[in-house]
């Protein structure tokens, strides 16, 4: 595959094929009456040759002495310009927090088990002059219930490289004693093709979706070539890989695909399977009661009861489907991706037929005008007027990050803090007072720690850009 459309053509929509649709009419009637478990049990379809938590020790010790020497080499070997490039949202690398670490790993030697990697980061947290830092600086991440956790690995965590926007999601169903080693591999790869990365496991390996790898318009294609070569080269990836969860696309027959979600319902941000869950229970429900009301004969029984017998009920539901996906912007020519998600693959291809001997940029335009913003942010510091307490005594549930969607885009964002910036100047200019204004040492460091705020945004948290949008304005009304 050359193009992103390539890929949008490729990949098979789950309601494609009719006896997925019968599957999923199956699991919706076999659910509780209030449809609780329908999530539940829409991914843990496949059946696996080992059980709960089932691993190997020997990838364990292998993956994880990885990771953390990895980290710990790129923090201590770190010089400013990578930290910049890598960590500059998180502060400065003067700071003492990040030089305490770097000393303390500095000091230790590699590892090679999984016990040796959990005493030292034990020993992290319980230093009361490093536990911050290393909170602060931590290379892993674990979500979820203990019955359901997940373990994210990503390369600006680690130190590695600096991530992006997230665009596409691709799953694998893997065997849990091999996750790890999985992984391990596709790390390898992306690190050899320097490539950034974000992938996120099951801890107990019973989900369909065990491996997610988070990819954006520039590697998604990458990805699937270095899945299909692994493939190639380890038979492990033929044996114990399955069937993906049911609801996402397919690719070789084994890779699913899912788009990064983009839709919000109730002004809350949807997760690909949760929305997909909203969209067929909403359609199974109506094309069940309407086909109640047209065929008198059949009631008392179960959406899958009129399925097995009527094989025009699972064409009806999987028209009901399409027509309500479309209501809430998924893509009415393929379940697995969003409409806006297939426009924006459409004018990235378009942007890199205009310019073929430019690579797409791994920074999208948003990214660009976040930076933008964020250094005249920095030039707004140098300039008096703007009174920054409004920022920093904002309640905590202020600074909580907001489920609302922001209603204007960055560039909006970054056009009204220009206009704050021509109006302060036009204020700077109109006075007759020849008396400078000078910034306290403790207003100036509380200055900086707010940049610090905007700087620490991932792209998921910008929406918080309006809050502090909106104290600038207060401000600016309240100086005029």
């Amino acid at each position: 595959m050359d193009k992103l459309m390539d890929l949008y053509n490729s990949v098979q929509s789950p309601l494609e094929d009719l006896d997925k649709v019968k599957k999923i009419i199956e699991i919706y009637s076999k659910s509780d009456k209030d449809r609780k478990d329908f999530y539940g049990n829409l991914v843990h379809l496949s059946k696996k040759k080992y059980g709960i938590n089932v691993t190997k020790q020997a990838h364990l010790d292998e993956f994880n002495s990885l990771l953390f020497n990895m980290w710990k080499e790129n923090i201590v070997d770190m010089s400013e310009d990578k930290y910049n490039y890598v960590y500059s949202r998180k502060g400065n690398y003067q700071d003492s927090d990040f030089q305490k670490l770097r000393k303390y790993l500095s000091s230790i030697e590699d590892v090679s088990t999984e016990e040796e990697v959990d005493d030292i980061v034990n020993k992290l947290l319980d230093n009361p002059q490093l536990s911050d830092a290393f909170k602060k600086y931590k290379y892993i991440v674990n979500q979820g219930s203990w019955f359901d956790k997940w373990i994210y690995v990503d390369s600006e965590k680690l130190g590695q490289r600096p991530t992006h926007n997230i665009q596409h999601r691709l799953y694998l169903n893997a065997e849990r004693p091999y996750i790890e080693s999985f992984i391990y591999q596709i790390m390898a790869e992306a690190d050899n093709r320097e490539m950034e990365y974000t992938i996120k496991y099951s801890d107990n390996g019973l989900r369909d979706d065990t491996i997610v790898i988070y990819a954006n318009d520039n590697n998604v294609l990458q990805y699937i070539d270095i899945l299909r070569r692994l493939r190639e080269q380890n038979p492990y990836f033929k044996s114990d890989i399955y069937s993906p969860p049911i609801m996402t696309g397919l690719i070789d027959g084994w890779i699913g695909y899912g788009a990064e979600p983009t839709i919000t319902i109730n002004k809350k941000q949807q997760s690909y399977t949760t929305l997909r869950e909203k969209v067929i229970k909403e359609a199974i429900s109506k094309t069940y009661y309407d086909w109640l009301s047209s065929h008198s004969n059949i009631k008392g029984l179960s959406e899958y009861e009129i399925a097995e017998k009527n094989p025009s009920f699972i064409q009806a539901v999987r028209d009901e489907i399409i027509r309500v996906s479309k209501e809430y912007g998924i893509d009415e020519n393929n379940f697995c991706f969003d409409t806006q998600t297939v426009e924006q693959m459409k004018q990235a291809d378009s942007k890199s037929k205009q310019n073929p001997q430019q690579p797409i940029s791994d920074v999208s335009i948003e990214e660009t005008r976040y930076k933008e913003a964020i250094t005249l942010a920095d030039e707004l510091l140098q300039k008096p007027g703007i009174d920054w307490e409004d920022l920093l005594q904002k309640e905590d549930e202020e600074q909580t990050i907001s489920d609302e969607p922001s209603k204007q885009d960055l560039e909006e964002l970054l056009e009204e803090l220009n206009q704050i910036a021509q109006n302060d100047q036009k204020r700077e200019r109109q006075k007759t007072s020849k008396k400078t204004w000078t910034v306290k040492d403790d207003e100036q460091k509380r200055l900086e720690e707010c940049l610090r705020e905007l700087r620490d945004l991932t792209p998921e948290e910008r929406k918080r850009g309006n809050q502090y949008l909106s104290a600038l304005e207060n401000e600016q009304n309240r100086t005029k």
